[in-house]
């Protein structure tokens, strides 16, 4: 069976060479941010925050996701074998979400 030319694409952007190391790393995006989601419930009610004022709890919720989700994807990474490609990508996305503040990595 031949492999979908998306998947031959990705792998060539990230430097894999083979199919386990694409399903591994797919697996790690999904559990990363599933994990991420279910968790929320938990450390808002351990951080005791509702949704009142919305305004601080939608401010709460980005950041918490955007943080957590980092975090945790270093460390489902690191634990799979893969701490280098997954610290590469974290680095981008901070990189990315610093630069219209003028800091480069």
């Amino acid at each position: 069976m031949a492999t979908p030319v998306w998947v031959e694409r990705l792998k060539k952007r990230w430097g894999l060479t083979s199919n386990w190391d694409f399903a591994v790393i797919f697996c790690v995006f999904a559990f990363t941010g599933t994990f991420t989601a279910f968790s929320k419930r938990y450390f808002f009610e351990w951080a005791g925050l509702d949704k009142e004022p919305m305004w601080l709890y939608i401010l709460c919720y980005i950041s918490y996701m955007l943080i957590a989700y980092q975090i945790i994807l270093l460390t489902v990474g690191t634990l799979v074998g893969k701490p280098r490609f997954f610290w590469g990508f974290v680095k981008r996305f901070i990189g990315w979400l610093l630069k219209p503040f003028g800091v480069k990595l």
